[in-house]
């Protein structure tokens, strides 16, 4: 996937491989961006949570950019529709119109097996 001249020495000469983020780290990246937004309920509602663990579920193989992709689309959907408060069906929303991970699982067992 990298050139080798990238990582001759004297370049790039460390591969650091970061993991996809568990369901629990999903939930907790989604919990940092959706708290920005304005939403029906308070932003500490037990209802926030739930919505960031359903959308967590949806997103297995999601990097932290692809969620950030997610929030940005959905928050652009709300604003696009009224912009008054952000719901779940805008991530669904997004998500349904080609937000996805990045990252297949194929390509991830490759980066894994990797080695300079």
């Amino acid at each position: 996937m990298v050139d080798t001249a990238f990582v001759r020495p004297g370049r790039f000469d460390r591969v650091v491989h970061v993991v996809l983020p568990s369901k629990q780290e999903r939930i907790s990246i989604l919990g940092l961006h959706i708290r920005r937004m304005k939403w029906t309920v308070a932003n500490d509602s037990p209802v926030l949570d739930l919505i960031c663990e359903k959308i967590a579920a949806r997103t297995e193989g999601f990097s932290g950019a692809d969620l950030a992709t997610l929030w940005r689309a959905a928050a652009v959907r709300c604003l696009l529709e009224d912009g008054a408060s952000m719901e779940e069906r805008h991530f669904t929303q997004a998500q349904e119109n080609g937000v996805s991970a990045s990252s297949s699982g194929d390509l991830v067992e490759r980066i894994r097996q990797w080695s300079p």
